[in-house]
């Protein structure tokens, strides 16, 4: 049996993340709210963001439990999809008939520059970009990964982030309209994700375990300022054989790769002829895995 816990309420002393016991997992806000800013607000350092990349060690690991117990979440049934994640700033849900009170404010999204759904293609390819690397943060993360059903296909409502009154087309998913090229990539990084057994095997990473090693754009490990002033820019290298390298500023980046014959998979590379890469140039924005 599985005892999942959505640690919070709105009573007196209803916040208890990190406070049920072993048995238990628990839906991890430390992890929403840090992978949100990350990419969509830039205000969150790189020692903050490895901290929930690596299960939030500080918040379950006590009393035995393992990082299976953190369950990562970008999105859940309260708050924006995925996709309105990076189409709004602001929630909409004057459909509520509470004149916009209800839902929260503090959102953590980013509508690109404009606010709702459409746009030019360099708008729609930025909030793409986006997408995925919220979706690779997410997969390809410690502890228990929550995909919110529909943000696979880019299912939206509207702006709206409090639907739980709205049975209607606003909350059905329309899988005649998914999207078949994002649903590809998140089955894509699920098979991924069986591949590293850092992700698989059920235990935290300890430095020197060969688990994970974190570098900066030059390979090199992260001096304490940068894990606190740094650019965002970062390699998580898993297992030793799996590497993700991300950008996350607003400028086209070098990143120089650790030493080794690395080739980009998919979903970021097609399987067929991969490229030998010893230096990647990181769009803004942007992320990639490779493989050695």
């Amino acid at each position: 049996m599985k005892l999942i816990a959505e640690p919070w309420d709105i009573a007196p002393g209803g916040y208890q993340v990190g406070n049920f016991p072993p048995l238990f997992a628990e839906w991890n806000d430390h992890f929403r709210d840090a992978a949100r800013r990350f990419w969509l607000h830039y205000d969150l350092p790189l020692g903050a963001f490895a901290g929930r990349f690596a299960a939030s060690s500080d918040v379950f690991k006590r009393n035995g439990r393992l990082p299976s117990a953190a369950i990562n979440l970008v999105t859940a049934h309260d708050g924006f999809t995925l996709r309105d994640c990076v189409c709004f700033n602001h929630k909409h849900n004057e459909a509520n008939g509470e004149e916009n009170r209800d839902g929260t404010n503090n959102n953590y999204s980013n509508n690109h520059g404009k606010e709702g759904l459409g746009g030019s293609l360099d708008l729609v390819e930025r909030r793409r970009d986006s997408i995925h690397a919220l979706l690779t943060t997410l997969l390809l993360s410690q502890g228990t990964p929550m995909l919110l059903a529909g943000d696979e296909h880019g299912h939206s409502q509207h702006g709206n982030n409090n639907a739980y009154c709205q049975d209607n087309q606003l909350t059905w998913l329309d899988w005649s309209q998914a999207s078949s090229g994002l649903t590809a990539f998140t089955a894509a990084l699920i098979h991924l994700r069986k591949r590293i057994p850092a992700l698989v095997e059920n235990r935290w990473w300890e430095e020197g375990d060969g688990n994970v090693r974190w570098l900066n754009r030059y390979a090199q490990p992260l001096s304490t300022d940068e894990w606190q002033n740094g650019p965002k820019q970062l390699q998580i290298l898993l297992s030793d054989r799996f590497l993700i390298a991300i950008n996350a500023t607003l400028e086209v980046t070098e990143i120089v790769l650790p030493a080794g014959e690395w080739h980009a998979i998919p979903p970021f590379a097609g399987e067929d002829n991969p490229v030998i890469t010893a230096v990647w140039q990181g769009p803004a924005h942007g992320l990639c895995v490779f493989q050695r």
